[in-house]
């Protein structure tokens, strides 16, 4: 069975689903989804630190569009980012969502 293929939507490249990170709003606020469970719009991000820089630029405004939130309104939970971007590089490129998956995002909550 093929796997699901998402775009890093920072730098666009394609990759396995489980690989990425998956971001969501949940009132407002675009926050890591672990467990790839919560409802809505999803938007993934590899775990190269430049792209996890450009998902922070201008206050998230990439993010933003991704998830197709009105410019300007849209929080971005960079501590739980950064807890998921550090935990997905412990390891020779470890697969971020496979780790947010096993429960291995220290500071993320669900």
């Amino acid at each position: 069975m093929a796997t699901p293929i998402r775009s890093c939507l920072a730098c666009r490249r394609r990759a396995d689903k489980a690989t990425l990170l998956r971001l969501v709003a949940v009132d407002g606020t675009v926050t890591v989804d672990p467990a790839v469970a919560k409802p809505g719009r999803g938007a993934y991000l590899c775990d190269r630190s430049a792209c996890l820089r450009r998902a922070l630029d201008n206050n998230g405004a990439v993010v933003a569009r991704a998830l197709r939130l009105p410019r300007g309104t849209a929080t971005v939970d960079t501590d739980a980012l950064r807890a998921a971007r550090h935990a997905s590089a412990g390891g020779a490129r470890t697969t971020a969502g496979a780790g947010a998956r096993a429960g291995n995002l220290p500071g993320v909550s669900e």
